[in-house]
């Protein structure tokens, strides 16, 4: 199998992974959120990979990460989408960033699962 494909396998599943734990603490109960809200004392950091995003897609993927994205950001997430090429800051909810222009290292970025 080619190497990339596996690699961006990967990262969905990662991304998915990634989503489904925020979600689970935004939609829990009204006082685990509370809790959870007042324990972190700031924005959750969303960090998702993907190859396509609109208005630049070629398939279901570009359609399912945006609405993923839309969705989450009007939760008070701060939202982060890497994409193997530089692309216009297509939509302003979300900080989209080019993994082949930007090196994201532990000290420029934290985000915890």
């Amino acid at each position: 199998m080619d190497p990339i494909f596996i690699a961006n396998i990967v990262a969905l599943l990662f991304s998915f992974f990634v989503v489904g734990a925020i979600l689970g603490a935004v939609f829990s109960k009204p006082e685990t959120r509370k809790t959870l809200l007042t324990e972190t004392a700031r924005r959750l950091r969303v960090l998702m990979f993907g190859w396509e995003f609109p208005p630049f897609n070629s398939g279901g993927l570009g359609v399912a990460c945006h609405g993923l994205v839309r969705a989450l950001s009007g939760k008070n997430l701060d939202i982060t989408f890497v994409m193997p090429k530089r692309l216009p800051d297509a939509v302003p909810y979300a900080k989209m960033v080019s993994a082949e222009i930007e090196k994201i290292t532990g000290s420029s970025v934290s985000y915890s699962v």
